[in-house]
């Protein structure tokens, strides 16, 4: 009997059994061709352990976005609380300035501006006050005292005026600075007006 190609069996017959016609699960082209089924096989046994590079890089690019999106929320965040913590410091100084200011101003009988800088002497019973501008600061003296700082080091004062005016027979001073942080991100105007009892 002449020997056929037909009547070797098969790899995948051996690997899968003989009978593929009876198996569930595999498509019409598995069932006419076992080496497909085979191949098959493998493919989805593999698919079902890993990711493909696609997948991995699609994985990858969404970590990076919520990554960069956490951080760049997180700098703001942090921003936002140093620029209103400057701020805050900023209006306490000034505020502190205004009100040494007025009180050394209550009870004043005379206020001269002497030039070359801004400067205010105010004379009360019994003694002075001097108010100037030095180096960024503003500078307090009272009577023969050591002059003291009125802003703190974070804050810088500039634009100084001390203007003196009159109104219905009583003098007053218009006294008006700018404010600015050393990092210079907030500067601020402020100024007040205070009569002679």
């Amino acid at each position: 009997m002449p020997y056929r190609l037909s009547d070797q069996p098969l790899i995948s017959d051996q690997i899968m059994g003989k009978d593929t016609e009876n198996k569930k699960g595999f498509t019409p082209l598995e069932k006419s061709r076992p080496e497909v089924a085979e191949a098959t096989r493998f493919l989805r046994g593999r698919s079902l352990t890993g990711f493909t590079l696609i997948e991995a890089l699609l994985y990858i690019g969404l970590f990076s976005v919520i990554i960069t999106s956490g951080l760049v929320g997180a700098f703001q965040i942090i921003q936002s609380t140093d620029r209103t913590s400057s701020k805050n410091i900023l209006e306490q100084d000034a505020s502190f300035i205004l009100r040494k200011t007025d009180w050394a101003l209550t009870g004043a009988i005379l206020l001269e501006t002497p030039s070359p800088q801004p400067q205010l002497q105010i004379t009360r019973n019994p003694d002075f006050v001097n108010l100037t501008l030095s180096g960024g600061d503003f500078i307090q003296q009272t009577g023969t005292l050591p002059a003291v700082p009125l802003n703190s080091s974070r804050i810088k004062i500039s634009d100084l005026s001390f203007q003196l005016v009159t109104v219905g027979g009583k003098q007053g001073v218009v006294v008006s600075f700018t404010a600015t942080t050393l990092d210079s991100q907030i500067s601020q105007e402020f100024s007040m007006t205070k009569y002679l009892r």
